[in-house]
């Protein structure tokens, strides 16, 4: 019993310890920092303020054993002359009597004393007052007496003043050595307290820290912390956070291993330093087999050169870049790949993606073959036989002038109509090929823009030139409105885009209505509007108006006819030119098309925009 009562404060002070460790917030630990130290520093205050009280009352004891020490020796000097004492004498003695008395209040002895001195005075009073007394005897004795009372007042007021000096010269000892002993104290408990503080905190921080390059390293982090300070609710949310990112890291991982596209990174060596799994579908090696290994393993020798170039400008800082190349499987087979590589500043890594475009690679090439089989296999036939079609109908109409008789005029008229078909639907389908032709070279880019200096009027010219006689046949008017300036952009194209857009609106336009085409410049740009009164669009046709093979139906639900790429290659020309187009309509509205494009605008001719006519004549 005895060895347990003498451990349980040991305990209570690791408890005590512990919970300033862990249960307290850092804000009060910083106040426990500042509060002990000013407590110490309060305490020794007040100490010292009540020894310099304790001084001040000797300092003030010691005045009133000085005045007592005089006020005896006056009264000496008054009771050598007894014999001629006034009135006036008599009532100092008694005043200074009566200030010993007040002085001596706290000093029983003393007070005795002074009681005894009162007597005898008042005797020597007495004394004086009777001046037919010649009775030298009772002087005499009477003075004696006197001055040994005095005498005695003045030994015990000295041996006060003694005592009050010594306690003095003690308590100024004891205020200097607890001045230098609290200074010490408080400095040293502050230093004791700041490193203990300290010390924990660095302690358990350093904890999060050692976490921090664990989880770096993929290993098991410190259990967490105890306690309910700053520290370890931030230790407890980095445990929840280092949880999630494993969650991720395994998701990442398991989506990476089971992506069909080859994931991996090269380090600055151009060294493969991670690959997926998807290398041994694709590429026939395991990753065991690559890691370490140079990227030049799997490059197709006719693009290995250019192919490092790229890496290593990637290596050398780029930030990010895609690009095709060919690459060699295990059993020596070529493939093609479009690879996204990204460099890594921090990791010191290329992040790549390679996507396997073989048979992409190989529909792009049959639709090369075959693009090219339709202009040279079918549209030179065409091109022949409507070309055939044309000298049989001229022959037809002057056999028919020479023929006499109704019944070879309709004979006649039967076969040109027939031919007049046949040579329609051949013009249709050169058309249609050389719509599929045009697109497919814009989008292959292997149609470049020639901008050159131009007039807009003389744009608009070649475009009524062109369309003029088809409004004319369909009974629609035409409406130009446009400025008079030079611009520069490609000519041709941007006729093939008018024309197109024209056609379409006259198409769809009733009789007797009209087509109005506006153009101007604003901000540098070309800004043309091409508005009929047609039956407009249906909001559904709208969001794919432009997209091949698309044809609007009018209300009654049939087609006007077309091949539904003329649109397309209106949106191809104008974005090959950095432009944009739309339209606006809704269905019995009429529509307006309209397309923008940058151009540099040089020396207008006139600020008036030409008037408002049916032709440009």
């Amino acid at each position: 019993m005895k060895s347990q009562a003498k451990f349980q404060p040991i305990k209570l002070y690791k408890r005590f310890r512990q919970w300033l460790k862990v249960d307290l917030k850092l804000s009060r630990k910083g106040l426990i920092l500042v509060f002990v130290p000013m407590s110490v520093v309060l305490i020794i205050m007040t100490v010292l303020v009540y020894l310099l009280n304790e001084a001040e009352y000797d300092v003030w004891k010691e005045g009133d054993s000085k005045l007592i020490i005089t006020k005896a020796n006056d009264l000496s000097r008054k009771f050598i002359n007894i014999s001629q004492l006034t009135n006036s004498d008599r009532e100092g003695i008694i005043e200074k009597i009566q200030s010993l008395k007040k002085l001596t209040l706290d000093n029983p002895a003393q007070g005795a004393n002074i009681e005894r001195l009162e007597e005898l005075a008042n005797r020597g009073i007495a004394l004086s007052k009777n001046t037919k007394t010649s009775d030298t005897a009772k002087i005499n004795e009477l003075l004696s007496e006197l001055n040994a009372q005095l005498i005695d007042i003045e030994a015990e007021e000295q041996k006060e003043l003694n005592k009050t000096i010594l306690k003095d010269s003690a308590n100024r000892s004891i205020i200097r050595q607890g001045l230098y002993s609290g200074l010490i104290l408080n400095v040293a408990l502050a230093i004791l307290m700041a490193t203990y503080f300290s010390k924990g905190i660095t302690a358990r921080l350093a904890l999060i820290f050692e976490n921090n390059k664990l989880l770096a390293r993929g290993k098991q982090l410190l259990p967490p912390q105890l306690g309910h300070d700053e520290i370890a609710r931030l230790d407890r949310v980095f445990h929840k956070m280092a949880e999630t990112v494993v969650q991720m890291a395994h998701k990442e991982k398991a989506v990476i291993d089971n992506a069909l596209d080859v994931i991996f990174t090269i380090d600055s060596n151009a060294r493969f330093s991670m690959i997926n799994n998807a290398c041994l579908k694709s590429w026939g090696y395991i990753p065991e087999e690559l890691i370490g290994q140079k990227i030049n393993k799997v490059l197709h020798k006719a693009d290995k050169s250019l192919t490092m170039v790229l890496i290593n400008k990637l290596i050398k800082g780029a930030s990010s870049r895609t690009f095709e190349t060919r690459l060699v499987r295990k059993d020596g087979s070529a493939i093609d790949v479009l690879w996204s590589a990204t460099w890594s500043t921090i990791e010191k890594s290329l992040f790549c993606v390679a996507h396997d475009i073989t048979q992409r690679k190989e529909v792009e090439r049959l639709k090369r073959d075959f693009y090219a089989m339709v202009s040279h296999d079918l549209r030179t036939p065409l091109t022949s036989i409507l070309f055939s079609l044309n000298i049989v109908g001229k022959r037809i109409e002057n056999l028919t002038s020479q023929l006499a008789g109704r019944a070879a005029g309709d004979t006649a008229k039967d076969l040109t109509e027939e031919l007049q078909a046949a040579e329609n639907n051949c013009a249709h389908l050169l058309k249609l090929i050389d719509s599929m032709l045009t697109v497919e070279k814009i989008e292959a880019g292997e149609i470049q823009l020639s901008p050159k200096m131009f007039k807009l009027a003389g744009l608009m010219k070649k475009v009524e030139e062109s369309i003029g006689a088809y409004a004319r046949q369909q009974q629609v008017s035409l409406i130009w409105d446009f400025d008079q300036v030079v611009i520069a952009a490609d000519e041709e194209r941007l006729l093939q885009v008018l024309i197109n857009l024209l056609g379409n609106a006259i198409k769809f336009s009733p009789a007797g209505s009209q087509v109005k085409i506006d153009a101007h410049l604003a901000s540098g740009q070309l800004a043309c509007e091409v508005e009929d009164h047609g039956p407009g669009i249906a909001e559904q046709y709208i969001s794919t108006i432009f997209e091949r093979y698309k044809q609007v139906k009018t209300p009654d639900n049939l087609s006007k006819g077309g091949t539904g790429l003329g649109l397309t290659i209106c949106q191809a020309i104008v974005k090959a030119h950095g432009g944009e187009i739309g339209v606006n309509s809704s269905e019995g509205t009429g529509s307006t098309f309209w397309f923008k494009i940058p151009v540099t605008s040089f020396n207008k001719l006139s600020e008036k925009k030409i008037p408002k006519q049916d032709s440009l004549g």
